[in-house]
């Protein structure tokens, strides 16, 4: 574009300077880039989020399944519950 088609597709008051519009168009431009970079880390964290909701979902199945256990615990203090008890400490470790 030359001037003159830049004069006739644009009216723009003569009274503001063209500096004024540099420093307002670079200051609107690094506000883009803080603003686009701030999104990135918030798509980052997104996903994460959702990769970890079937993992978290395994996790809490499987603590329910070893919850199971716990009644047996309880139920006979007497008896040694040493393997039981380690037994759920590695599935504790696995889940």
């Amino acid at each position: 574009m030359t001037k003159n088609n830049i004069d006739k597709d644009c009216i723009i008051s003569n009274e503001i300077p063209e500096d004024d519009f540099e420093t307002f168009f670079d200051e609107l431009e690094r506000e883009w880039q803080q603003f686009n970079a701030e999104l990135m880390r918030a798509d980052a964290a997104i996903d994460l989020c959702l990769a970890m909701m079937e993992i978290l979902g395994n996790f809490h199945k499987n603590m329910l399944s070893l919850s199971l256990s716990f009644p047996t615990l309880e139920s006979n203090p007497e008896e040694s519950t040493n393997f039981l008890t380690g037994i759920i400490c590695s599935g504790i470790i696995s889940a």
